[in-house]
């Protein structure tokens, strides 16, 4: 697409400056780099088993999120702020033209510099902007859980012992499914997340649980449809994770559950 011999570097520059102005609507559109289903069911159901369960924990971990974020836009429009200035001082003031010049820059180089610069900054800050409106929103919804009462520091030190046990009780069992299905706690914890509830009334959907069946097994091969798109014959599933398997591995086979068969455990 490009020719980067010296003779036409100006040529294959301009073509790169046409295509940035061809696709910037398409850049903008999709520069939101943290998605709404990412901020409604990782961000707050982070906190907590369910939407209404340990409200003023959701609440706390979501102003550290809208802290660092408004913090970082602030920074943005500044920088913004201030290239746009040095961009007007270098088009009108001519002392400070004759300056750039006799530093022994070239000044309309510098310009664009400054211009390109002022485009990657527009982008961040359009990311920035959205993530902060969405947490926001979950911030105002949170209230509202509260009875339309201002969080404090006293509820959420008051709910802590409550939320502890949760949360150690959440580890041990990760801990447990992960020695049992050979999924890290990892992907259990995100699997939970994803497959959550939005605290917004018209909020985003989560997944549909992937892990386990009606019968509390695990259902293999759902997720290697949603994996791959296609069905795979759970003969051809076993036939290569059996040829897979580390060499200290002697089978793959069910175990007992609590009564439930939970088939496709590596059995060492």
């Amino acid at each position: 697409m490009f020719d980067l011999t010296l003779d036409k570097i100006g040529t294959e520059k301009d073509k790169l400056n046409k295509l940035w102005t061809e696709t910037k609507r398409d850049v903008f559109e999709m520069g939101q780099i943290k998605t709404y289903f990412d901020s409604e069911l990782f961000t707050v159901s982070k906190e907590g088993p369910s939407p209404t369960k340990f409200l003023a924990s959701k609440f706390h971990f979501l102003m550290r999120q809208l802290r660092f974020s408004i913090s970082e836009g602030r920074r943005m429009f500044l920088d913004l702020e201030e290239v746009n200035r040095q961009i007007k001082r270098l088009e009108e003031n001519k002392d400070y033209q004759d300056k750039i010049e006799n530093e022994g820059k070239f000044l309309d180089i510098e310009i664009e510099r400054l211009k390109a610069r002022q485009d990657d900054t527009l982008i961040e800050l359009h990311n920035q902007l959205g993530k902060t409106e969405k947490f926001e929103e979950l911030r105002k919804q949170l209230i509202e859980m509260n009875g339309g009462k201002e969080f404090t520091n006293e509820q959420y030190q008051a709910e802590q012992t409550e939320y502890y046990q949760w949360f150690i009780a959440d580890i041990l069992l990760r801990d447990f499914l992960s020695a049992k299905t050979g999924l890290t706690p990892g992907s259990i914890e995100a699997h939970r997340m994803a497959s959550g509830q939005s605290i917004l009334p018209n909020g985003i959907n989560g997944i549909q649980p992937l892990i386990y069946t009606e019968n509390g097994e695990i259902d293999l091969p759902r997720i290697v449809y949603e994996a791959l798109g296609r069905e795979v014959p759970m003969e051809e599933i076993l036939c290569k994770l059996q040829i897979n398997m580390p060499s200290n591995t002697r089978d793959i086979s069910s175990i007992q559950n609590n009564g439930k068969n939970i088939p496709l455990l590596i059995k060492r």
